[in-house]
């Protein structure tokens, strides 16, 4: 009898240990796939020229290491980045996302930028192929980039 006892609380055990293993997986998928809309919206709002929705995009602390330039602190400073490229280009872009890890309130995502910027004036456009890393902070409207940093996958970038 209680070597049956022994063995019904064993299986309930392991009955706990997996729903509990279920249940962090189905919340880690769903921060995954938070995550990724993070990525898609970026991308999204960056076509679309679209200031405020992207800018939402970023912590308040956020930076942005841009090739061959000084970071960019804070989403004042960001925000004034993006009006001086929107005033310029258009942008015609895609990320791909190689890798992406959670570790908790963080996340990074790895991959390519691919596409174009298209020039509204007597600027020359350039073809993307670069490729970059993100770090994300879960705030308390959800996921946010904190940090992002990309460079040219090209020895040389291609000019049009």
């Amino acid at each position: 009898m209680q070597s049956n006892i022994r063995v019904i609380s064993l299986l309930g055990l392991c009955f706990a240990l997996a729903a509990s293993v279920s249940a962090a997986s189905r919340e880690k998928s769903a921060d995954a796939a938070a995550v990724e809309k993070v990525l898609a919206g970026i991308v999204a709002a960056d076509n679309a020229a679209d200031l405020d929705a992207v800018v939402s995009h970023y912590t308040e602390d956020a930076i942005l290491l841009p090739p061959n330039d000084v970071p960019v602190v804070g989403k004042l400073a960001i925000r004034a980045r993006y009006e001086e490229a929107f005033r310029h280009f258009r942008f015609d872009i895609a990320f791909v996302s190689d890798e992406s890890q959670l570790f908790g309130d963080w996340a990074f995502v790895r991959g390519v930028i691919r596409g174009r910027t298209i020039p509204k004036d007597e600027t020359s456009g350039r073809t993307l192929n670069d490729k970059f890393v993100m770090i994300l902070h879960r705030e308390k409207d959800g996921w946010k980039i904190a940090r992002l940093i990309w460079n040219g996958s090209d020895p040389v970038q291609q000019h049009s």
